[in-house]
């Protein structure tokens, strides 16, 4: 965990919203399983990076957050949801990440780029935050 950097997130949050950091803190205390086949180097890569960027920013995140404390679940790959917390799936089809609230219709793995990857792994950790957060973020769609 780092600490100073969710300090500087928690400030940031605060300004973006018009709110106290306080209550920006509050939002980010919040704990998000990351669910991967530790067999699977693609998807171990992606979980790992994934759960590095959200430890910058909430209060856990990973393999090891017990079940009933999550509030979100990150499901990568072709492993199955270990919580009962709102999933959001990440998986690669045809050498792009695909992510989203309802599972893929194949649990195929098309290996990414380890920079596709790392790229990936942002927009996992945003989808993660936002399905966390609910509306307290604001997020433009970019895509219609």
């Amino acid at each position: 965990m780092n600490t100073a950097a969710q300090r500087e997130n928690a400030r940031t949050l605060a300004r973006i919203l018009g709110v106290e950091v306080e209550s920006a803190t509050r939002s980010l205390d919040v704990s998000i399983a990351v669910t991967f086949d530790p067999d699977d180097a693609a998807a171990t890569l992606l979980g790992q990076q994934t759960t590095d960027l959200l430890r910058r920013t909430i209060r856990e995140a990973g393999l090891t957050i017990h079940k009933h404390s999550a509030a979100a679940e990150v499901v990568i790959g072709s492993a199955s949801p270990r919580t009962a917390a709102p999933t959001l799936w990440a998986n690669s089809v045809d050498g792009r990440a695909v992510i989203g609230r309802q599972r893929p219709p194949a649990a195929e793995w098309a290996q990414l780029h380890p920079a596709l990857s790392l790229v990936s792994a942002c927009y996992v950790t945003s989808a993660a935050l936002k399905l966390t957060t609910g509306e307290a973020i604001p997020y433009r769609r970019l895509i219609h």
